[in-house]
């Protein structure tokens, strides 16, 4: 629709890179041959995670893996979808098990990670929930996860959106859950109730 509007109708491209910008979409546009094209911006998208990741993360391997993830996009010529998003999985479960061991617990992989957070509730339902569908998603993804025959069927939003997913629950864990209180449930939640 953006690029009817610029290619038949009143709109600039420059207006337009102006507003995305402005917005922080990461989105822009390109004219090649006189025909406006609305592009992802990626390296703006993924420049974006350095400023929402903790800087105070205490766990080297999961700043690196975040890092890998977004390395594995940057390059157009050399964009490894796959990779990117193992290396997603990858920092979560690293902090995850960081994050269990400084209260004593223990996980010898994201699976288990996920099994502590459930039994000991420390963190909402619904939070783990979304965790361990992030979880089977990357297991159950040819190449992702595991090795496989063939490929599974991957876009770099498949990896942006693994990406912003890994930031956001490390970022959750780092930020909002207290090392050591659980979360109490006051009776029925309903499956629509909010986070």
């Amino acid at each position: 629709m953006v690029e009817c509007f610029i290619n038949k109708g009143p709109l600039a491209a420059e207006e337009l890179n102006e507003l995305f910008t402005y917005h922080n979409l990461g989105y822009e546009v390109e004219e090649h041959y006189g025909i406006a094209k609305v592009v992802v911006k990626y390296t703006t998208l993924i420049a974006d995670n350095d400023k929402i990741l903790s800087s105070d993360v205490p766990f080297k391997p999961v700043i690196e893996a975040i890092h890998s993830a977004k390395q594995a996009l940057i390059d157009p010529k050399r964009i490894d979808i796959a990779s990117s998003i193992a290396h997603s999985v990858l920092a979560v479960e690293a902090y995850l098990k960081g994050w269990l061991s400084t209260q004593g617990l223990k996980a010898s992989t994201l699976g288990d990670a996920i099994k502590v957070i459930k039994r000991k509730s420390l963190c909402p339902v619904h939070i783990v929930e979304l965790l361990e569908q992030f979880y089977i998603y990357r297991n159950r993804t040819e190449n992702v996860g595991h090795g496989a025959p063939t490929f599974g069927v991957l876009s770099r939003e498949d990896a942006l959106l693994c990406n912003e997913m890994a930031v956001s629950f490390i970022n959750y864990f780092h930020r909002k859950a207290i090392p050591g209180q659980a979360w109490e449930q006051k009776g029925p939640v309903s499956r629509d109730a909010g986070c």
